[in-house]
């Protein structure tokens, strides 16, 4: 398993620009768009020297600049009773409103280089923190395939979201993510452990990437006949039609991640289980000719619309044009 920095490491350059809220240009550190890669309009970017030798009281104006022109000055850390530079939940943090593509640092007799900064930014959405985390240099196995996330603290994925590199937003079940287009940024909901935990900074997000060629335990059945599935608002409607009585158990795999908020609402009602790395297994009993199952996704605390990946709605056609049955293996 791999894993990804909650921050990025950050280097500016130096420039001429006028100050924050005067008018006498001098030399300030800038660190540019391209180097922010930040994407979303309200937030907050949590910076702090990778050098832990640095000092916050070197530091003079901070500020950043929107693409409009208009500047917004950045809060330098005040250090609490017992607390260092070591010890602080950040030493710069430019709170925005408006997509920030410049932060400005001020040059000074005590800080006479671009400081080199690790940077991690939270995303605000409706009235709530998610962390963000940078998935555009992943190295992935194939142009399709899965993702599966995992972190080493207590329910880490309330509310998870992946946006690709066009822009467009996918969601996220239970750590699982099923993708055609590369990621870019994944958006973690903030949630009351991770606003306790010691350092955010580093809270690694640990990671599987598969493609489906990797699944070998998925076998293709040809003696399998109108098959239909379809999935639509979180219901499940399966059916197909077995041409040859089986004398084992067979499991149906559904590519989207298992979970028992997946509830039948069809008279048939089988065993499910998470196979294949975490996607949702249907159980069904040896002898079963006719198979016409309905499900509904019903979460117990969860907006039921941000745990549907929308990724996943794009095989499950294409995984369904020869549906994929298991053969139950005896346990011993």
């Amino acid at each position: 398993m791999q894993s990804i920095s909650s921050y990025t490491v950050i280097s500016g350059t130096t420039v001429m620009t006028t100050g924050f809220n005067d008018e006498v240009e001098r030399e300030f550190y800038l660190y540019d768009e391209e180097t922010l890669d930040i994407n979303f309009t309200v937030g907050a970017a949590y910076i702090k020297f990778f050098d832990t030798n640095d000092l916050v009281s070197n530091l003079s104006q901070v500020f950043m600049e929107f693409s409009d022109g208009t500047r917004q000055a950045c809060n330098v850390y005040s250090f609490g009773v017992g607390e260092n530079e070591i010890k602080s939940p950040y030493h710069i943090k430019c709170e925005f409103w408006k997509r920030p593509v410049k932060i400005f640092v001020e040059k000074n007799e005590n800080l006479t280089t671009a400081p080199v900064f690790k940077m991690r930014n939270e995303r605000a959405l409706e009235f709530a923190a998610y962390l963000t985390y940078d998935l555009s240099q992943l190295d992935l196995p194939s142009e399709k395939g899965f993702l599966v996330f995992d972190m080493a603290i207590e329910k880490p994925f309330e509310k998870v979201f992946i946006v690709d590199e066009f822009g467009d937003r996918y969601e996220v079940l239970d750590g699982y993510y099923h993708y055609e287009t590369k990621p870019d940024k994944l958006y973690i909901f903030k949630t009351s452990g991770m606003y306790s935990y010691y350092d955010l900074y580093n809270l690694r997000l640990r990671y599987i990437a598969e493609t489906y060629d990797d699944l070998d335990d998925i076998l293709t059945q040809d003696n399998i006949d109108n098959k239909y599935l379809s999935i639509d608002n979180a219901k499940i409607d399966l059916k197909y039609s077995n041409l040859v009585s089986s004398d084992k158990d067979q499991i149906v795999v559904i590519p989207v991640a298992y979970s028992e908020d997946w509830q039948f609402t069809s008279e048939q009602v089988y065993d499910t289980i998470s196979v294949s790395g975490g996607f949702l297994g249907i159980v069904i009993p040896k002898g079963t000719s006719q198979v016409e199952i309905t499900m509904k996704f019903s979460p117990k605390y969860m907006d039921l619309g941000l745990y549907i990946s929308l990724g996943s709605l794009a095989i499950y056609g294409l995984i369904f044009i020869t549906p994929l049955v298991v053969n139950k293996k005896k346990r011993g």
